[in-house]
């Protein structure tokens, strides 16, 4: 049997990890209407944008700081009201990859 949240409602957005900065506040903006609504979220599919190096591009094992300041605080923060994260990872390492 799948696990309930499994079943439970799922956030995806691509918008909100293109921002240049504070990527996290305006997610949490959009999860606190949604509560406030009483729409609960169960999954949160992070799009790539937390990854994504100066030139824009997406890596893998890289965390744009600008964007997601504090990952363990933001995973914690979505974590606490039962929200489980779900990053899109990349498949495979770019050549130019920056820890390359």
């Amino acid at each position: 049997m799948p696990t309930m949240q499994s079943l439970g409602f799922t956030m995806s957005t691509m918008y909100y990890t293109e921002f240049p900065y504070d990527c996290d506040q305006e997610i949490f903006k959009v999860v606190d209407k949604l509560l406030a609504a009483g729409i609960y979220t169960d999954n949160f599919w992070l799009a790539s944008g937390y990854s994504a190096g100066d030139d824009r591009l997406r890596y893998t094992f890289n965390w744009n700081y600008k964007r997601f300041p504090d990952p363990k605080a933001f995973f914690a923060h979505l974590n606490e009201q039962g929200i489980n994260i779900i990053p899109n990872l990349k498949p495979g390492v770019l050549m130019g990859h920056p820890y390359k």
